[in-house]
């Protein structure tokens, strides 16, 4: 029980850190109107939010000898996942080009949203058939995709997740003059959480 508690303290920690920072760029610095709180800035926060938790569930899980951060490794890692079907499904709410401008041209979508979107698709695929696959082996029955290696799938994922904020955020990142306050974009802290991430992982098979 002290582990469950440790566990959500820690994400709503994460969540409201995340939060905080959202509103603080966008409508305190930026001065987004406060009436998109609800859904456009409360996004952003959800996505940074999912993404610091896959990451702390990479972290734990390399101690998987463990039994206590195993278990937290799944935790972390499925309320991630969770955040991001959140995040997957406000994100399509506010599909336009009055949010996402810079992902259209002449009221359709062009390069930069069409990569965007198919990279994050395919890796919201990808954590579904991941979570499936582990909560079928935790429970001993024989995975969705019994050929498919679920550590191929996560890693997987995590380098799709990647694309995604590079396509999504790469011209912003260039211009720091516009960043609002000198503050960081979103997009740009997911994006070094996830190399990090990776990072972690390919020291891990070559130490």
């Amino acid at each position: 029980m002290l582990e469950i508690k440790y566990s959500y303290k820690n994400v709503l920690f994460v969540f409201l850190i995340s939060l905080l920072y959202s509103i603080l760029r966008y409508n305190i610095v930026k001065g987004v109107e406060w009436i998109h709180l609800p859904l456009y800035v409360f996004n952003k926060s959800i996505s940074l939010s999912a993404v610091i938790l896959i990451a702390l569930s990479v972290y734990a899980g390399r101690k998987s000898a463990d039994e206590q951060y195993k278990t937290r490794a799944m935790r972390f890692g499925w309320i991630g996942f969770q955040l991001i079907i959140v995040h997957v499904f406000m994100s399509f709410a506010l599909l336009s080009e009055q949010y996402y401008g810079k992902f259209y041209t002449s009221e359709a979508l062009n390069l930069t949203g069409e990569l965007s979107l198919l990279f994050g698709i395919l890796a919201f695929v990808l954590l579904i058939i991941y979570s499936i696959n582990a909560a079928l082996v935790r429970y001993g029955v024989d995975p969705f995709h019994p050929g498919i290696n679920n550590a191929f799938l996560r890693s997987s994922a995590i380098f799709l997740i990647a694309a995604h904020l590079f396509v999504m955020g790469f011209k912003g990142w260039l211009d720091v003059s516009a960043w609002p306050g000198n503050l960081l974009p979103i997009s740009l802290i997911a994006f070094i959480i996830i190399l990090i991430t990776i990072l972690m992982g390919f020291i891990r098979k070559n130490p």
